[in-house]
C-alpha cells in the first residue's frame, strides 16, 4: 500500500500555507501549492523501454504591495527556504509595473468539488503497470505487429489559500494509455488510447 505522505492531506497543506504566508510583509498574499505522484512506463517495438515515479510538491507564492506584485515558484518546503523565497518574491514586486486592471484577492468561498480521486488509480503499481503493458505487445507481437505506447498514471492534490482567509483544497487522480501499433514492414499503423479518474473503469486498449 502507498502512503499518503505523497500527497498532502488537507490538515498539512493548510498547515504549510500558513506557514508561507506568515512569512509575508506584502499587502496581500497567496500560496498556490501542489504535491503528489506521477508515474509511467513507457514501451516500443513489443519491449518496455523506461518507468519511473515523480513524487514532488510545489508551492507558488504571489505578493502584492498596492498594484505592483510578482510570484515565485519553489520546491524546498523547509523554514529557511520558503523564508528566502517570500523575501525573493517581495524584492521583484518592489521593481514590478503597477497592473492598473489589478483586481483584490478573494475572500473565503465555497467550492463544489468533483469526486476525483480514486484509490484504483492511486494504488496502480510499476507491476500492475508491466501487466497492462503485456497485455498489448504480448497480442501486437503474437501477430507480426510493433507496437509503442505510453501509461501514466497521476494522483495529486492542490490546494490555495491567501491573507485574505481563502482556502480550498482539492486531490484527484488521472491514468491515460495511448498506443500505436504498426505492419513490421511500414505499410500499415493504427492507434488507440483511453483515460479515466478511476483505472478500474479504463477500456481496454
Amino acid at each position: 500500500m502507498r502512503t499518503m505522505a505523497e500527497i498532502l492531506t488537507q490538515q498539512d497543506a493548510r498547515e504549510l500555507c500558513e506557514r508561507v504566508l506568515s512569512q509575508s510583509t506584502a499587502d496581500e498574499a497567496q500560496v498556490n501549492l501542489q504535491s503528489g505522484v506521477d508515474s509511467n512506463t513507457r514501451f516500443a517495438v513489443n519491449q518496455i523501454t523506461t518507468s519511473g515515479d515523480v513524487v514532488n510538491t510545489q508551492a507558488t507564492v504571489t505578493v502584492r504591495f498596492g498594484r505592483r506584485s510578482a510570484s515565485l515558484s519553489f520546491n524546498r518546503m523547509d523554514d529557511t527556504a520558503i523564508a528566502e523565497a517570500v523575501a525573493t518574491a517581495e524584492r521583484l514586486a518592489e521593481v514590478t509595473p503597477a497592473d492598473p486592471e489589478q483586481m483584490p484577492m478573494l475572500g473565503p468561498q465555497e467550492y463544489q468539488l468533483p469526486v476525483a480521486f480514486f484509490e484504483s488509480t492511486y494504488e496502480l503499481s510499476p507491476a500492475e503497470r508491466v501487466r497492462s503493458v503485456e497485455e498489448v505487445i504480448e497480442p501486437a507481437a503474437a501477430r507480426g505487429l510493433l507496437a509503442t505506447g505510453f501509461l501514466q498514471r497521476r494522483a495529486r492534490m492542490t490546494a490555495v489559500a491567501n491573507s485574505s482567509d481563502l482556502f480550498a483544497y482539492h486531490r484527484f487522480t488521472l491514468a491515460s494509455y495511448t498506443t500505436t501499433m504498426r505492419t513490421a514492414a511500414g505499410d500499415g499503423s493504427g492507434w488507440a488510447g483511453t483515460t479515466h479518474n478511476d483505472w478500474s473503469r479504463m477500456e481496454p486498449l
